[in-house]
């Protein structure tokens, strides 16, 4: 199992509030049919292969620039784990 953290930043909207375009962008990935975890700071996302990964937070910046933004940061941190299976439930069990 891979598991990412996604964070999506627009840039360049007319309000400083930015939940509206997050909002989709986290909407956008718990359509996938990925397991997401949506946080503050950026969404957990795991997958089996690094292409479903990617797949989603493509579409989840292609959905904040539908949304209006005139510029957007996508930041990706990957965990591919290849000596076991890990997963965002087992992560979680390790730190409590």
């Amino acid at each position: 199992m891979i598991i990412a953290e996604v964070s999506i930043t627009p840039l360049g909207t007319q309000n400083p509030s930015v939940s509206r375009y997050v909002k989709k962008a986290a909407k956008t990935l718990k359509e996938t049919g990925l397991h997401t975890e949506a946080g503050a700071m950026g969404t957990i996302i795991e997958a089996e292969t690094l292409d479903e990964i990617l797949a989603a937070a493509q579409k989840a910046h292609q959905a904040v620039i539908d949304e209006g933004a005139q510029r957007i940061v996508t930041e990706i941190k990957i965990d591919h784990r290849l000596d076991k299976n890990a997963t965002i439930k087992t992560k979680k069990q390790k730190i409590n």
